[in-house]
């Protein structure tokens, strides 16, 4: 079993560490066979998927994940991943000095995210 240890926070340095390794963590979804957990229990998988979802898969027709930690009926709400992809946004817009995808396609697909949430 190969191990990948994938960063989770909206803090500048570690949303550098998770731009730096996003091009692996989508390979490595891509090539199907894995297994994604949050080592302490605290959804990190829900803001991981919701990144790969927002930044990459939606482009390629692939269906948003299924929201498992951030639950609306269970008492959560998904601002933990809003500030992630927010910050993650911000970074790559900063870095590369254009916009990764529209600002209108990010909100809509945050949107989704929120929507699931609901279900």
């Amino acid at each position: 079993m190969d191990y990948f240890h994938y960063p989770i926070d909206n803090d500048r340095e570690t949303i550098a560490k998770m731009v730096e390794l996003f091009p692996t963590f989508c390979e490595k979804i891509d090539k199907g066979d894995f297994y994604i957990a949050c080592a302490m229990g605290l959804h990190r998988t829900d803001i991981a998927l919701c990144t790969y979802w927002v930044f990459y898969a939606a482009d390629k027709g692939i269906a948003p994940p299924s929201i498992r930690g951030y639950r609306q009926k269970d008492g959560h709400n998904t601002n933990k991943i809003m500030r992630v992809l927010n910050a993650f946004y911000q970074y790559l817009t900063e870095r590369d000095g254009q916009e990764l995808i529209p600002i209108e396609v990010f909100k809509e697909r945050k949107k989704t995210i929120n929507d699931l949430s609901k279900a």
